[in-house]
C-alpha cells in the first residue's frame, strides 16, 4: 500500500474500485437496465375508455409475461389464451394474474389500446369482462402497465402483455 508524507496508507483508489465493484454486484441479480436511467415516456390516455397506444418502447419485463385465462384457456409463453364468443352476446370474464406487480402503485389494464381498468391497489388476480369489439374474430392484446407517477405520462416501471384469439 503506498503511505503519504504523514505514514497514511491510501485507499481512494482502492475505494473507488469496492463501489465499483459493488455497483457491479448489485447490478447483475436485477438485470442492467434497472441500472441504467431510461427516458421511456408514455404519452395519451388517462380515463377509462380512452384509446391509447402503450407508445413507451419497452418489451414485456423479462421475469414472465402476462398470464390470462378463462375457464376453458390460459395463456402461456408463445401461445394465446383461445376464447369463443358466447352466440348470446354476453361478455366473457378474463382473468388476469397480477401477482407480481406492485402494490404501492396504480395498475392499468389495456386491451387493444383502450383502457379498461385502472386499480389502486393492484390484487393478486384482475377480471376484465369482454364484450363488442374486444370479442370480435382475431388476434387480441392484453397490457399490464405500472408507471411511476401513477400516471400514464410517467416512466413505465413494469409492462406485462398476453395476446388472445377470438375464433
Amino acid at each position: 500500500m503506498a503511505r503519504d508524507s504523514a505514514g497514511r496508507g491510501r485507499t481512494t483508489a482502492i475505494k473507488g474500485l469496492t463501489v465499483a465493484v459493488a455497483l457491479a454486484v448489485l447490478c447483475v441479480p436485477v438485470g442492467l437496465s434497472s441500472c441504467t436511467a431510461g427516458s421511456a415516456k408514455a404519452a395519451g390516455a388517462t380515463t377509462l375508455g380512452q384509446t391509447r397506444k402503450v407508445g413507451h418502447g419497452r418489451k414485456p419485463d423479462a421475469d414472465e409475461l402476462l398470464v390470462i385465462r378463462t375457464d376453458d384457456s390460459t395463456s402461456a409463453y408463445g401461445k394465446p389464451m383461445q376464447v369463443s364468443a358466447p352466440s348470446d352476446g354476453s361478455g366473457v370474464p378474463v382473468t388476469l394474474v397480477t401477482e407480481f406487480f406492485s402494490t404501492s402503485r396504480f395498475l392499468f389494464i389495456y386491451v387493444d389500446g383502450d383502457m379498461v381498468e385502472v386499480q389502486e391497489t393492484p390484487k393478486d388476480r384482475t377480471v376484465v369482462p369482454l364484450s363488442g369489439d374486444r370479442l370480435s374474430e382475431g388476434t387480441h392484446t392484453v397490457e399490464a402497465v405500472q408507471y411511476a407517477g401513477d400516471s400514464p405520462a410517467a416512466t413505465v416501471t413494469m409492462y406485462k402483455t398476453a395476446q388472445y384469439v377470438v375464433s
